[in-house]
């Protein structure tokens, strides 16, 4: 450090005091601060990067599941312009949370059906039984939470299972190079057309309850023809024996979904036919 007389600011070499007129005049020690170098100021800017790109006023930024919903949202738009386009580029393992999510969405939307079908049902048994009301009959308690639940997994595993069959029908039969999740994709994102109808399919039946089964099997008729028709996609294979894979998955599943339902329910089914029998129903 350089040192200098506190009076006149002459430098001074160590021990030398400055004969300015006060010879008694401590000297006093200067620090040499440094000039930042091109690191600081590097380093600088990025803690200020930093602190701009943090959430301000309590704002948080967007969540994955808002990501994974707008992302499931633009599927479903897509597919609705363009169906064969939108399962070509979407039907693939990096969209598998996608795929289950429609899925989820498809067995919503028929167990609501289900679900409006059955009210109605239960409503017109308890007014036939009351005679229009003329006689005074026990409410019917509809079991609203127990149908739901069966029939969201019933529909949502018959998907899985079709999936499952169509895989291994095509991998370990035909030799197909593929993987379950890209069949899954296939049969999820075609479900869309499916659930769509079912939801148009409980607005129909308040005009006439042949329309919406008319709607219902209209939708589930292209959500076939749309598996079929973009299976392809799936791996390399004649489409002739593609096309076995569809209807062999699809029929098997269905008759292992409605049987594993009749062990079920079929004791409260037949107990629920007994008494519309023994009404006269």
């Amino acid at each position: 450090m350089a040192k200098f007389c506190t009076k006149c600011g002459k430098p001074l070499v160590e021990g030398q005091t400055c004969n300015c007129g006060n010879p008694e005049t401590p000297v006093v020690e200067t620090l040499n601060f440094e000039q930042p170098s091109m690191k600081d100021f590097q380093q600088a800017n990025n803690m200020n990067q930093n602190m701009m790109n943090q959430p301000q006023g309590g704002m948080a930024q967007p969540s994955k599941a808002n990501n994974l919903f707008n992302e499931c949202l633009a599927i479903v738009t897509g597919f609705l312009k363009k169906p064969v386009t939108t399962i070509q580029e979407n039907a693939n393992e990096n969209k598998f949370t996608h795929a289950l999510v429609i899925a989820g969405v498809f067995a919503a939307s028929v167990m609501a059906f289900v679900l409006v079908v059955l009210g109605d049902i239960y409503g017109a048994l308890e007014k036939t039984m009351s005679m229009g009301g003329l006689v005074e009959v026990p409410k019917l308690e509809v079991p609203y939470i127990k149908v739901g639940l069966i029939t969201f997994i019933a529909v949502a595993g018959a998907l899985a299972l079709m999936a499952l069959l169509a895989w291994l029908i095509m991998n370990k039969l035909f030799k197909v190079n593929t993987t379950y999740k890209k069949v899954l994709g296939i049969y999820a994102i075609s479900s869309i057309i499916a659930a769509v109808a079912s939801l148009a399919a409980i607005i129909c039946k308040f005009i006439d309850y042949r329309l919406a089964f008319v709607v219902l099997a209209l939708g589930f008729a292209l959500n076939t023809h749309y598996v079929s028709a973009t299976m392809r996609f799936a791996g390399q294979a004649d489409e002739n024996k593609l096309g076995y894979v569809v209807v062999i998955a699809q029929y098997v599943a269905i008759f292992v979904v409605t049987f594993l339902i009749y062990k079920i329910f079929g004791e409260d089914f037949a107990t629920a036919m007994g008494s519309m029998s023994s009404l006269g129903l």
